[in-house]
């Protein structure tokens, strides 16, 4: 199996016809753009991480201070 990478713009009439051909053909099917691939406990992570940044949660640190 080999993945392709698609980006698009789904309000463009063509792309959209180009698509729906690809995928009437059987050969291709979409496949959950998540992180699927990575592992469950590191996807959680990623994603408590993404919600404490919404929260006002975290520390901003200066470029310079980063490896100090």
């Amino acid at each position: 199996m080999a993945y392709i990478t698609l980006k698009y713009n789904p309000s463009n009439d063509a792309a959209k016809k180009a698509l729906d051909l690809m995928l009437s053909s059987g050969y291709f099917e979409i496949e959950d753009k998540s992180l699927s691939h990575c592992a469950p406990e590191f996807v959680e992570k990623i994603l408590q991480g993404t919600q404490d940044i919404k929260e006002g949660k975290g520390k901003a640190i200066k470029i310079d201070d980063l490896w100090k």
